[in-house]
């Protein structure tokens, strides 16, 4: 993985619209960005209380590019996939505030009917679990060719035809196809749902850690056809990881997600380049170092905070050891640093950096 991170450091910067390229023509409102999560906030109703999932989260995509969520377990990264695909179940999920905004219109405002018609067609989603994603009393074939007909209205055969070329893209042999999915391996399955999602060539795809549950092998195959489909079918793509290596690979921005917020987005060079946030140094920090012999890899000390007891001030000010009195009582506006999009959530840019420019409190695109 070091490699890979070396080469990212290395590598020639590239703007944002040469990544766009030709599927620019995708975002037909001629909006600059082909999806914006605007001040996101969305709460669980429980017998316990009320969990903040997720807290003001932002930020933005353009067409043909893709962005990497990370952040640990509990961040709020699957909430806000499943956000944007309109699958909060409500109750006990909530869309407090916010805007979910595809092609100039804002999703949270069109009828469920409407919902469906984008859900799998223009927006997609690999799950992470292929095992329960995937119904088991259903040949792939069958799972495959429901989706194609739902959405094209195509007739039983030609929706079977379709989901067959499908298979083949995926590199699945085509005579497996009335097979049920516990007759695969886990990285077959892992293909399975990437075709599914696939199915309807989406503008947007979301990948949900696409590659937790296999082995090193297989996940460089996942990853090498997912990027090779992206670019066959000009989609676009969110990425959610746990891993700075898949992030090297695969993305052209990352966004820091920490309890249901945004602490530091940017470009993936001046993420990479220049981590500013102590989280995303915390987490630069524990990546192991083939160069240096340690007993113990770095950890962040402490633990993510309760959603039901949020920090009055910056969520990670209990565990920022440079955190100081003000951290514990206010939230940090959003600091602008050099770099093409490079934000950052921290009292210590407030004012305090010569490069720094206050944007606003909602952290929004400007």
């Amino acid at each position: 993985m070091n490699d890979i991170l070396n080469e990212t450091l290395n590598a020639p910067e590239v703007s944002s619209e040469e990544a766009a390229g030709i599927t620019a023509e995708k975002a037909t409102d001629g909006s600059e960005n082909l999806l914006e999560v605007r001040d996101l906030t969305v709460e669980f109703h429980t017998d316990s209380g009320i969990v903040q999932a997720i807290n003001g989260l932002t930020f933005s995509l353009k067409a043909g590019e893709t962005v990497g969520l990370v952040g640990e377990t509990g961040a709020g990264k699957t909430t806000t996939a499943l956000a944007i695909m309109g699958l909060i179940n409500c109750p006990p999920g909530f869309y407090k505030s916010g805007e979910i905004i595809y092609k100039g219109e804002d999703l949270m405002k069109i009828p469920e009917s409407e919902y469906l018609k984008i859900r799998g067609r223009e927006i997609s989603m690999i799950f992470q679990d292929p095992m329960t994603a995937l119904n088991p009393v259903m040949p792939v074939i069958d799972q495959i060719s429901e989706v194609i007909k739902n959405h094209k209205h195509i007739s039983a055969k030609e929706a079977r035809e379709e989901a067959i070329e499908m298979l083949k893209v995926v590199r699945i042999p085509p005579e497996r196809a009335d097979e049920y999915p516990h007759q695969f391996s886990g990285g077959m399955r892992q293909r399975i749902v990437i075709a599914i999602a696939l199915a309807c060539n989406p503008n947007l795809l979301i990948a949900d850690e696409p590659t937790t549950a296999l082995d090193v092998t297989i996940q460089a195959q996942v990853l090498e056809m997912m990027c090779e489909l992206k670019d066959n079918f000009n989609t676009s793509m969110i990425m959610i990881t746990h891993d700075f290596g898949v992030v090297a690979e695969t993305c052209d921005k990352v966004a820091i997600v920490y309890a249901g917020e945004v602490l530091e987005s940017g470009t993936k060079r001046d993420i990479f380049k220049n981590p500013s946030h102590p989280y995303t140094v915390g987490l630069f920090g524990a990546i192991p170092n083939l160069n240096e012999d340690t007993e113990f890899l770095y950890q962040i000390e402490g633990l993510m905070p309760d959603p039901m007891d949020l920090p009055k001030g910056c969520p990670f000010a209990p565990r920022c050891s440079c955190a100081k009195d003000i951290c514990h009582v206010e939230k940090p506006c959003v600091s602008r640093l050099p770099g093409e999009e490079h934000m950052v959530k921290c009292h210590k840019y407030t004012g305090s950096d010569e490069n720094a420019e206050i944007v606003n409190e909602e952290w929004r695109d400007e």
